[in-house]
């Protein structure tokens, strides 16, 4: 897909595959598409926030307030849908909704824990 449209149409040039049996569809045409997806609802995770240790896939969790005020976190395994091409990935187990997880810089934990 263009970056950018052109100023004079108001357009975006798309480049896709269609099955053109017909012969309807003419290279330069210009059409109007809508394109859908099925809805999906998960918790999701950025794909920034996964660390691998060893075989393990884990994130960092924010736990609350150590008695001198520093930050606890605790490191949790947990399984992602890697098969997901964007930077969220859906969680199918290991968290709940509502967690506070790390996501940049946890790397800099695992040598702590």
């Amino acid at each position: 897909m263009s970056g950018q449209l052109d100023a004079t149409t108001r357009t975006a040039k798309v480049r896709g595959s269609f099955e053109n049996k017909a012969r309807m569809l003419r290279p330069e045409m210009y059409a109007t598409v809508e394109i859908t997806v099925d809805e999906r609802r998960a918790l999701a995770i950025p794909r920034s926030a996964l660390l691998r240790l060893g075989d393990a896939t884990v994130v960092f969790l924010e736990t609350g307030a150590a008695p001198d005020g520093r930050t606890k976190f605790e490191r949790v395994p947990l399984t992602v849908d890697e098969g997901e091409s964007s930077r969220w990935l859906p969680v199918l187990q290991g968290l709940e909704p509502g967690s506070r997880v790390v996501t940049a810089g946890a790397v800099l934990l695992s040598g702590m824990l």
